[in-house]
């Protein structure tokens, strides 16, 4: 049985990423970028205000009481912590007008916005691959959904593959 705590934070952190998520995809689409800078500027702040003060800290909340054991609280808690200073930063680095600076710190934070989805996809097919119990299948998988994106986003951004300006 959860504890109160931790159903408050997975429906709140359920509900705000769903909408974090949706938001997130229009911010990279450069037609939009370029016909409508007002409602991405105002679906920006939104993502950046739903991820800073709902979704990043009902996902390190519901992080302190994942299944799994240690390694997975760790792997919840880290991608709760980067996700925001990620965001946190992109936000920054808009408001100084560093628009590269803030494209690639919004790239990090919505690779890790993906994570919800690359979790679901793992969940579905490792198992099917790898036999392991289900603890360590777990733990497994909090690490494999957000630590590849990451990377790949570093990859874009390093190689400058993805310029939505």
């Amino acid at each position: 049985m959860h504890k109160p705590i931790w159903r408050l934070a997975f429906y709140t952190h359920i509900s705000s990423s769903l909408l974090v998520l949706f938001l997130g995809i229009f911010q990279f689409i450069p037609i939009f970028l370029k016909k409508f800078p007002q409602l991405h500027r105002t679906m920006g702040k939104a993502y950046v205000l739903l991820i800073l003060c709902v979704s990043a800290p009902s996902g390190f909340v519901m992080s302190l009481y994942a299944n799994g054991g240690l390694w997975t609280k760790i792997s919840f808690s880290l991608i709760s912590v980067l996700w925001f200073m990620f965001t946190l930063q992109a936000y920054r680095k808009i408001k100084n007008r560093n628009i590269q600076a803030h494209t690639d710190f919004m790239i990090r934070s919505y690779a890790l916005t993906l994570s919800a989805i690359t979790l679901r996809t793992y969940v579905v097919i490792l198992p099917h691959f790898f036999i392991l119990h289900s603890r360590e299948m777990y733990t497994l998988i909090s690490w494999l959904s957000w630590v590849p994106n990451l990377l790949l986003a570093e990859l874009l951004i390093r190689k400058r593959i993805f310029h939505p300006y």
